[in-house]
Parts: C-alpha cells; structure tokens; sequence
C-alpha cells in the first residue's frame, strides 16, 4: 500500500504540472487521469482506514471488502482511459475529419474518377478513411491534369456572370457572395473541360485557356465541389458543352 500510494502522488503530480502545458486530446487524457487517481485516492483512504481500525480492534473490514472495490475499479477504468485516449483520439480524430472530407468531395472526385490516370490509386471499401481520401485526392489531382489542357476561360467569364447577377437577385441558385460566385464560375469551367476531354482526342483547344484556382485551398477545393453536384449554373454549362461536342461531331 505504501508503494502504492508513493506511485500514486507521483503520477498525480507530473499530471497537474502537464495540465498547464497541454491541449486537445493530451489535456483530455491527463483529466482522466486525474479522475482516476481521485477515486483511486478513495480507495487508499478506505484501505489505509480499515488497517487502522483493525490496529485498534475496530472491524471496520467493510471499507476494505465493500467500498474499496467499487472505488479501486473505477480508478483503474478510468486512468486506463487517461492512458489511452492521447494515443487512440488524435488517429480517430483525423480518420473522422478524413471522412467527412471524402463525402463532401465524392461529386468532384465522381466527375473526375472516370478520366483515369495512371498513378489513380483504387478505393476499397476497407481502407481507412485516411487513405480513401489519399487516394480520393490523387484521382481529383489526376482528373485535373487531365482537363487543363482545355479549360476554357470564356466558359469561366459566361458563368462568372450569371453567377454574379443571381447574387445581385439577392442570392439564388446558392449564390450568396463573390467568393462563391467564383467557385461557380470555375465549376462549370472544369465541367465543360470534362465533356470536352471525354471526345476521345478530337477536344479543340481553347483560343483563351483558363486557369482552376479553386482547386488548391482545402476549402475552396469541398466548394468547387459542391458547386458542381448543386449549381445550375454549372448543370448548364456541362449541356452546353455537350451541345457543342454533338454538333461538333455532326
């Protein structure tokens, strides 16, 4: 018990110092910690109680069977979690954030998969969420390259305005400000890009080639996204890109 005890105050010490230097999931680990030592405190108190009273023929026997289990379990539970939680939460945290990365870019990665490149990584069902995005991302990154060459900035400016003057009808089609405006307008460029790609190597290149800028930022890249599976403005870009490829090929 002595020894335990000795271990005891010298965890609980190093924890509250490193309370004051941590943050995030460390500083949740080392509260647990402190929890547990605090219903582990309990026990010994029960313990260190019952030895006392037996050293002065009083059976108070019941705080070393009854009460200093119940404590002694919770104390080893939750200091097993204070352990646990900085080396288990900051991978679950980043597979979470991973994931919901994935869906919001699922219709830009579904608008781009189909333009495989060799370095496109395949997506099992069973690869963490970390690695989908991964492999997500390098087929988005590929789908672009592939499109670049005809990226047609005409297509950009048409959609700008469109995007513009629905912003200036007081934000519908999902407008609601410039920034968004461009995402819009460079969607429905990439969209266009996309149909002409899909040619099979009869794409005219663009007098006045464009450039995606949205692609790079990590949040403007969930916008671009969104504003290709949601926009108007960019569902009819993509017809109007297929209307021209039709007539091209007649």
């Amino acid at each position: 018990m002595v020894a335990h005890t000795a271990a005891t105050v010298a965890l609980a010490v190093m924890s509250v110092s490193w309370l004051r230097e941590v943050r995030g999931v460390t500083r949740v680990g080392l509260i647990l910690l402190v929890v547990g030592l605090t219903f582990d405190t309990g026990y010994q108190i029960a313990k260190y109680t019952a030895m006392a009273a037996r050293w002065n023929a009083v059976d108070w026997d019941f705080l070393s069977t009854d009460v200093s289990p119940p404590l002694v379990m919770l104390a080893g539970v939750t200091t097993a979690a204070g352990f646990a939680v900085p080396r288990v939460g900051p991978p679950a945290v980043d597979n979470l954030r991973a994931w919901k990365r994935y869906r919001l870019l699922k219709p830009l990665w579904a608008e781009l998969r189909t333009l495989r490149a060799p370095t496109e990584g395949i997506i099992r069902w069973w690869d963490p969420p970390v690695v989908r995005l991964a492999r997500q991302e390098i087929a988005i990154w590929d789908g672009v390259l592939v499109c670049s060459p005809y990226l047609d900035d005409q297509v950009r400016t048409t959609a700008y305005a469109e995007a513009a003057a629905s912003l200036a009808a007081d934000g519908t089609r999902g407008v609601r400000s410039p920034h968004q405006a461009a995402v819009v307008a460079e969607a429905a460029m990439l969209a266009a890009a996309r149909v002409q790609v899909l040619r099979d190597g009869r794409a005219e290149v663009p007098a006045r080639a464009g450039t995606l800028e949205s692609i790079s930022p990590p949040h403007r890249m969930v916008l671009l996204s969104r504003a290709l599976s949601s926009s108007p403005i960019v569902a009819r870009a993509r017809r109007q890109a297929t209307a021209r490829t039709a007539a091209g090929r007649d």
